[in-house]
């Protein structure tokens, strides 16, 4: 007689990640292993740290599961509860699909974890309304409308920094997480600018910081005027642009990046999954408003900024022959044909300096 084999009630493939990854012990963080990361997932540290967002170039989901992702995405949707609101909370209970969805987050945990000097990770513990515990499942279908018509989606005024939706009262102070992960699943924002396509103003996070240090407060919560109408004046205001990524590529964003969302003109639903992540060592008493972070937006990535030097410097090496022998070719020429003034500077050493000077600024 065949023997039936019995069902397992266990999670399996996507699904089980996200109890895998909560109680994964995380490697150190280490400068080599953050480089080696950073290449593999086509990560842009020089782009993230000037520009407060990137898009992460590399392919890390497989069709199939990209496929599933996006069929699972859709049951949610759908799914009795699941057309009310775009947050979902992960609890005890939680569906098996809405695991899956939080399980895209392993996949992209190896760069994270580095990058931030570790993570809170979903299930870590259990808040449910806690950022790491909640994901956004952002569904703009063909039609919708966005912050405003695309003419003016440029304008930071269209955009906002985020704020948890207990501190959207007057005078609140705001919640800051560290960074928003966003996996994209589907549409056709990478070669559109009226597909749905998050819109970011370049730069923004840097500058809001500059702001708070002046006036060496923690930003409050006013629903008639956002960061950017308070901070900035009308030639200070940043511009926003959109933002491009194919499906199955990542969007990384710093909290304090002014963002909003363009019309869908397209034909194609654009699916995003948003995570709101939290460096895991923040103070005590820091968990939610850490406002030396808002004040120094590097704070939480320590390695970030030797990591976009160390990748200028790679782009730098890897320059194709073509170019470094003209550049060869063209020193004695400069050499020739500029001269440093030479009035009253005898010493040799400052000559060089000055010529070398010379040549870099003809080089740009």
């Amino acid at each position: 007689m065949k023997k039936v084999r019995k069902q397992s009630n266990k999670p399996c493939g996507l699904s089980a990640a996200v109890s895998a990854l909560a109680k994964r012990k995380q490697p150190p963080i280490c400068r080599r292993t953050l480089e080696r990361e950073a290449k593999r997932f086509g990560f842009n540290a020089h782009e993230y740290l000037r520009k407060g967002c990137t898009v992460l170039k590399g392919t890390i989901l497989s069709k199939s599961e990209l496929q599933e992702a996006r069929e699972v995405a859709l049951r949610v949707r759908a799914s009795p509860g699941g057309g009310g609101g775009e947050f979902f909370t992960l609890r005890k209970g939680v569906s098996q699909d809405k695991r899956k969805l939080f399980a895209l987050l392993h996949k992209f945990s190896p760069l994270l974890h580095q990058l931030f000097n570790g993570i809170r990770f979903p299930f870590s513990d259990k808040g449910p309304y806690a950022h790491h515990n909640q994901i956004q499942l952002a569904i703009k279908r063909p039609g919708f409308e966005g912050y405003s018509a695309l003419s003016n989606m440029s304008n930071a005024l269209v955009g906002h920094v985020d704020q948890t939706d207990g501190g959207k009262k007057m005078g609140k102070t705001y919640c800051n997480y560290t960074a928003l992960f966003g996996i994209v699943l589907d549409g056709d924002t990478e070669h559109r600018n009226d597909a749905g396509n998050l819109w970011v103003a370049p730069g923004s996070a840097q500058k809001l910081a500059t702001k708070f240090k002046v006036t060496g407060q923690t930003p409050i919560w006013d629903p008639g005027k956002g960061l950017a109408r308070k901070y900035f004046s009308k030639e200070e205001m940043p511009s926003m642009q959109a933002v491009h990524a194919r499906p199955g590529q990542a969007i990384l964003m710093h909290w304090q990046t002014i963002h909003g969302v363009g019309p869908n003109h397209s034909e194609t639903d654009r699916i995003h999954v948003y995570f709101r992540l939290t460096a895991a060592h923040r103070p005590e008493g820091s968990k939610k408003t850490y406002t030396a972070a808002m004040m120094e937006p590097t704070l939480e990535t320590p390695l970030l900024e030797g990591l976009a030097r160390k990748q200028r410097q790679m782009t730098s090496a890897n320059l194709p022959v073509s170019t470094i022998k003209r550049q060869q070719l063209e020193k004695p020429f400069l050499k020739l044909m500029v001269k440093p003034k030479t009035s009253g500077m005898k010493d040799p050493q400052k000559l060089k300096d000055q010529q070398d000077e010379i040549e870099a600024k003809i080089c740009l």
